[in-house]
């Protein structure tokens, strides 16, 4: 069953007004992530079914639109519950999903799909607040079919408390109790089609700092009953540990070129094509005498993605299946190397497997060794692998295979010295393809595993 995470979208700057009083007000951070970790018990129809974990993360970019209102973009994805006792180091997803929203100064959220889950919280008042002060505000909370892609919105209550200061792990903060009940008030038609019924509260504990004015946690103690159409009773009770944290962007355009040359000959550095410029790749030692590339018609020159001096802006993120559509040869090589909007891709090609199994051929252990030894001078940023296949067979059968295979790669890479807990992970069977699957051509160029370096 699905539980429906990611609770949290808080980024405050509190203002003091008065020794007694602060001003409370967001201001999210340009670029910034949001790790939400649940520990919780679940119950189904009865048969207890242990202790299990979940996790979210997400990374987000900020720009305010008009005083007080921001737009945020970004990625974010759901990890699979993992049973307590067998927490796996790399993190299987669910889900990987687009974020694009706007929050108010006061915590307001007008969203187009389905993050935030928990919408408007926490909300704060105009006015100044000192201990011990009482605020209420509506909150919305969206749901998911457990059996569907259908979702639908409970809206909520949330009552708050600003307890004032406290000490956290040595650091002095501002303390805020909210708390909320989870109830059907059934203003969403969808929400029938769902649920029967829902029952839960939450009572959740924000920190933050008082010295940097920046969040430092928010503790969620919780407990939900959920009756599902489709007879499913599903108990939860645990609590959340919700963590954010402004990041610094990476260097697109040097980590594109340092990529390339860093794995050599095998790679192709591509980008999207612009007005009067031919579809480009990076340099690649070994191929060729320099400045002449992979062959005519490519359009490959000599120069890195950000110029010949190292300056210069970095690519327009682009699509796989773009670049395909543009010269499917791009994806001949060993190693693509391309921007996507959530970071930088590496599709890995030709990497082989035994037909409809999880099994690497020894033949490309030295492609992973160069691999592993690429991402290894990217330290600290968290790999997105994706598996994909050819479009053969059920849709279920692809999903599991691609899994497998995406899970594979991931242990691969952890053997040659990659920390675990770096990795999340996903099948994405037949979606996306980048040829035909009507020819062999097609099919090979659909069979592939792909790393995003992530922009945490």
């Amino acid at each position: 069953m699905k539980r429906v995470t990611i609770l949290f979208l808080w980024a405050a700057l509190f203002l003091p007004v008065t020794a007694q009083e602060v001003q409370f007000a967001f201001r999210l951070e340009r670029e910034y992530s949001l790790t939400e970790r649940a520990d919780y018990s679940k119950r189904e129809n009865g048969t207890y079914l242990g202790y299990v974990n979940r996790e979210i993360r997400g990374t987000f970019r900020s720009r305010e639109e008009k005083p007080g209102v921001f737009h945020v973009t970004g990625t974010w994805f759901r990890a699979r519950e993992i049973r307590k006792d067998g927490m796996l180091s790399a993190l299987p997803l669910e889900r990987v999903e687009k974020a694009d929203f706007t929050q108010d100064s006061l915590g307001q959220t007008r969203a187009a799909g389905d993050f935030p889950v928990l919408r408007n919280f926490p909300s704060f008042p105009a006015e100044p607040v000192g201990p011990g002060d009482r605020w209420e505000a509506p909150l919305d909370m969206v749901i998911f079919d457990p059996d569907s892609s259908l979702t639908a919105v409970l809206s909520l209550y949330c009552g708050y408390t600003y307890q004032g200061t406290d000490v956290y792990k040595d650091r002095p903060v501002h303390v805020i109790q909210a708390q909320y009940a989870v109830r059907n008030r059934g203003f969403d038609g969808n929400i029938g089609r769902i649920i029967d019924d829902v029952q839960g509260s939450h009572r959740v504990t924000l920190m933050i700092d008082r010295e940097t004015m920046g969040p430092l946690i928010a503790r969620d103690s919780f407990q939900e009953t959920w009756m599902y159409r489709n007879g499913d009773r599903v108990e939860y009770k645990g609590f959340n540990l919700v963590f954010y944290k402004g990041i610094t962007g990476m260097d697109r355009p040097a980590l594109l070129d340092s990529l390339v040359r860093g794995y050599g000959e095998g790679a192709v550095l591509a980008k999207k094509e612009t007005p009067g410029e031919s579809a480009s790749t990076g340099p690649v030692e070994g191929r060729g005498t320099e400045g002449s590339g992979a062959g005519e018609g490519q359009g490959v020159t000599g120069q890195s993605a950000s110029g010949p001096d190292g300056g210069g802006e970095s690519p327009t993120p682009v699509t796989a299946r773009e670049l395909a559509d543009r010269d499917s040869s791009l994806f001949e090589e060993d190693v693509t190397v391309y921007e996507r909007e959530e970071g930088i891709a590496l599709s890995l090609n030709n990497l082989h497997f035994l037909p409809d199994q999880a099994v690497i051929l020894n033949q490309d252990y030295p492609l992973l060794d160069k691999i592993a030894a690429l991402l290894k001078s990217v330290p600290g940023r968290t790999l997105l692998v994706k598996g994909y296949t050819a479009d053969i067979g059920t849709v279920e059968s692809q999903m599991t295979l691609s899994q497998d295979r995406a899970r594979v790669v991931v242990d691969e890479l952890i053997s040659r010295g990659l920390e675990g807990d770096r990795f999340v992970y996903i099948g994405l069977g037949g979606a996306d393809p980048l040829g035909d699957n009507g020819t062999e051509e097609g099919r090979k160029l659909n069979r592939r595993v792909e790393i995003v370096v992530m922009e945490d």
